[in-house]
């Protein structure tokens, strides 16, 4: 699995996807997907040859429920608020700042 490629959200998932959507979607190989499949782990079946899976079922298999889901994603945009509010009030925090410190004390010109 490419690590550059960002993964599908909840949302942009079809219905009905294959052992390749599963895959990318949790993150894993195909290969883990299917282990899982044959060890009737996730719910599957077959179509013209080609293993698909429901959404609702791989769903159920992570455990996720849509009101978790939304109680996250407004504590995640309350953390994003919260950031945001400290940068307007004392500007962008420096990374690295003990080395920084370092830096400007080694660089300071003797008198």
């Amino acid at each position: 699995m490419d690590k550059n490629k960002k993964r599908p959200t909840v949302d942009e998932l079809n219905d009905v996807v294959t052992v390749k959507e599963t895959a990318e979607f949790l993150g894993v190989t195909t290969r883990i997907i299917s282990g899982l499949v044959s060890k009737s782990k996730i719910k599957s079946f077959k179509i013209g040859g080609k293993r698909l899976i429901l959404k609702q079922d791989i769903l159920e298999m992570i455990g996720y429920s849509e009101e978790l889901a939304v109680e996250q994603n407004a504590l995640t945009e309350q953390a994003k608020a919260m950031q945001e509010a400290e940068e307007r009030n004392t500007g962008p925090r420096p990374r690295f700042l003990w080395l920084r410190r370092k830096a400007d004390q080694r660089w300071e010109p003797k008198k």
